[in-house]
């Protein structure tokens, strides 16, 4: 928390990056950062996490709730809950354009293309069954 706001962590876990992003509860980005993954998933989480912490001048037991997605979501011990990206993809693009109804993921594992609805939330995907490389 800083003073009565309470603090919420994301973090993203993918196939060539790890991203933390640190949030109030307005919404407003307190701290963020993006680095290549380590061998381990929880290792990755953890480096992402610590960056975007010192990047606000935070310390973990600041965060009231943490959030995990992406390849390694499963890996990661101190997130409260894990969601897919699917659906992730398709709640952040409905926040940042409301008017948005198709999300096209290229990631470095696989693609996806994914239908939401006026809400943001998830109709239908599509994704590829095997690694573009």
């Amino acid at each position: 928390m800083i003073g009565d706001k309470r603090l919420f962590a994301g973090i993203d876990v993918g196939s060539l990056t790890a991203e933390a992003l640190i949030l109030d509860q307005e919404g407003n980005t307190i701290g963020s950062t993006i680095i290549r993954v380590r061998p381990r998933p929880e290792q990755s989480a953890r480096d992402a996490l610590d960056k975007a912490l010192c990047s606000a001048g935070l310390a973990e037991e600041q965060i009231s709730l943490c959030f995990s997605t992406g390849y390694g979501r499963d890996s990661i011990s101190f997130s409260a809950k894990n969601i897919s990206e699917i659906s992730c993809h398709g709640r952040g693009a409905h926040y940042l354009a409301s008017a948005v109804r198709t999300v096209i993921d290229v990631g470095g594992q696989d693609c996806k293309i994914i239908r939401v609805d006026h809400n943001g939330y998830l109709e239908d995907f599509s994704m590829n069954d095997k690694c573009a490389a």
